[in-house]
Order: structure tokens, then sequence, then C-alpha cells
């Protein structure tokens, strides 16, 4: 199969076309993966204040149960957990909008060529649709 000078020309203008095109979508890919890092790293941020409210509300205010510093702390943890609702909605989205990026054509082309996977949702794990169970006696 001998190629023309003509089919010749026609290749490197369409590589000097698609080039750029590749570009623009591998830099839209790494600015996605890194707003994905970025919104991550918001609900790990709210975990760990949750993580830091919970001792201190459940161990070291177990005799407070009508106390205001007691109902304070509550209401921090009532919006901790709201804003950890929040955070992972906004990673979700964050998620949704790469992958669906790196599905459209031509892009998924670049995302394939580059190696760019796909991003997991958060899911919650299935003890979470358990209502936790808070007990606020001293333990024996």
């Amino acid at each position: 199969m001998t190629i023309t000078r003509r089919s010749a020309v026609q290749l490197v203008a369409l590589a000097f076309v698609a080039a750029p095109l590749a570009g623009c979508s591998y830099n839209t890919f790494v600015g996605q993966e890194e707003a994905i890092k970025a919104q991550w790293a918001q609900v790990e941020n709210q975990l760990q204040r949750r993580n830091d409210l919970i001792p201190n509300l459940v161990e070291n205010y177990p005799q407070l149960k009508a106390n205001e510093q007691f109902n304070r702390l509550m209401d921090e943890l009532a919006g901790t957990e709201n804003r950890l609702a929040v955070e992972r909605m906004r990673y979700n989205e964050k998620v949704q909008e790469y992958d669906t990026s790196r599905r459209r054509f031509p892009a998924n082309l670049t995302a394939k060529m580059f190696g760019f996977k796909e991003y997991p949702y958060f899911q919650a794990p299935p003890d979470a649709k358990t209502v936790p169970k808070v007990n606020f006696s001293k333990p024996s």
C-alpha cells in the first residue's frame, strides 16, 4: 500500500489540528483531577472536625445534658454533619464533571492516551444507614 503525497499532507494536517485539541483536553483533565483532590481534602477536613468534636462532647461532658455548653457543642456537631454532607455532595459533583468530560469525544481519546482513570463517587458504607446511638451516661 502506497501513501500518496496528498494523503501524507492530509495526515500531517490532521495531526496539526488534533495535537492542540489533545493538549487542551489534557490540561482540562489535570485541572479537574486537582479539583477532585482538593474537594476530597475538604471532606477529610470536616471528618477531622467531627472527630475533634465528638470526644469533647461525649467524654468530657456526659453530665451536662441540659447545660448551655452541651447544647452549643451539639449545635456544632450538627453543623459539622451538615458541612460534611455538603462537602461530599460537592466532591460527587466534581467527580461527575470529570468523569463526564473523560467520556466525551474527542477528550476520551486524550484520556485514554494519557491514562486518566475514572474517579469513584462517594458512597456511604452500608452501616451508615443505621442511626448511631450516643449514650451520655457515665460508663461504669
